[in-house]
């Protein structure tokens, strides 16, 4: 270290009191990047799902069949795939194997809870539904309502999806979703903007006699803006952090705990399981946050500080 650094060192503070972290906005900043971190991680889980969707749910239309009073849906889906194995138009009816977030994906696409078939013990959880993938033959005149108006007239009530891009339930449920996740980031944002900006007044305004005297001794803009600056700059990244390491702990409960596993399954059964990989959606938002507080806090400083000058 310098002499001159020993010097700065030792300089006492124009501003006592200015540049270390603020509980109230620390602990403000940590409520909102913990709800952040926690959608971003499950935001990750629910892309690994539908990444998976566009090449296993593949063919003309996806169909989801359901159980239903005495038939299981492994029977209502092989009667389905019967049905449309001889009618006019489709080249070929094939059952998927049962694979993880299929509940999801046949909930998404309109298909009813169905009930556990009355010949069979009860079941501690609703029946899965069966996918099927309908291939139609070339030039055929066959649309996704006309399946299902042909299955419903067998008894057979289904969910369908064309894989339009707006018209196909999966694809504009993930394009709603994709939507629905940027606005709630963009408002958390916002909130981290609107908490810093807030605070910046308030320091400013508390400090404003000071500032006034400190202004009137010759005192530049930059030297009183940096204490404010590197406390409110402090509190947001001290927020961010400890928001992202609760909400990576939480996560990592969900995923590496059995027990809290099986509780979640059972509750709700159509969610995606989290893997550990998710996990890195929470650090997502260091990348987001800690810069936009740090801005916020030297426009708001700046701006406070001079409708005092």
């Amino acid at each position: 270290m310098t002499r001159h650094d020993d010097e700065a060192a030792n300089r006492p503070s124009l501003l006592p009191g200015v540049g270390g972290p603020a509980v109230g906005l620390t602990l403000a900043i940590l409520h909102l990047s913990l709800v952040a971190a926690l959608g971003l991680t499950g935001l990750m889980t629910a892309a690994r799902s539908l990444e998976a969707w566009p090449a296993r749910l593949s063919g003309s239309v996806t169909l989801a069949a359901t159980a239903s009073g005495i038939e299981s849906a492994d029977a209502a889906a092989a009667r389905a795939a019967e049905i449309l194995g001889r009618t006019p138009g489709v080249a070929r009816a094939e059952i998927l194997e049962p694979a993880p977030g299929d509940g999801l994906a046949a909930r998404i696409m309109g298909a009813p809870g169905g009930d556990a078939p009355e010949a069979t013990d009860i079941e501690l959880a609703p029946p899965t539904p069966r996918l099927l993938k309908v291939v139609f033959a070339p030039g055929a005149a066959l649309t996704a309502p006309r399946v299902t108006a042909i299955l419903a007239g067998s008894g057979l009530p289904v969910a369908v999806d064309d894989h339009g891009v707006w018209s196909g339930p999966l694809e504009r449920g993930a394009f709603l979703a994709l939507a629905a996740a940027a606005v709630i980031l963009f408002g958390l944002l916002l909130g981290v903007w609107g908490l810093v900006a807030m605070s910046a007044r308030r320091s400013v305004a508390r400090h404003g006699e000071r500032i006034g005297l400190l202004i009137h001794l010759g005192a530049t803009e930059p030297t009183l803006i940096r204490p404010f600056r590197r406390g409110l700059v402090l509190s947001t990244v001290l927020g961010v952090a400890l928001g992202v390491v609760v909400a990576a702990g939480a996560a990592a409960i969900l995923v590496w705990s059995p027990q809290v596993a099986i509780v979640l399954a059972e509750r709700v059964p159509d969610m995606p399981a989290m893997a550990g990989v998710d996990l890195l959606g929470a650090l997502l938002w260091p990348l987001v946050g800690a810069p936009v507080g740090a801005l916020a806090a030297a426009v708001a400083t700046k701006a406070a500080l001079r409708r005092m000058s």
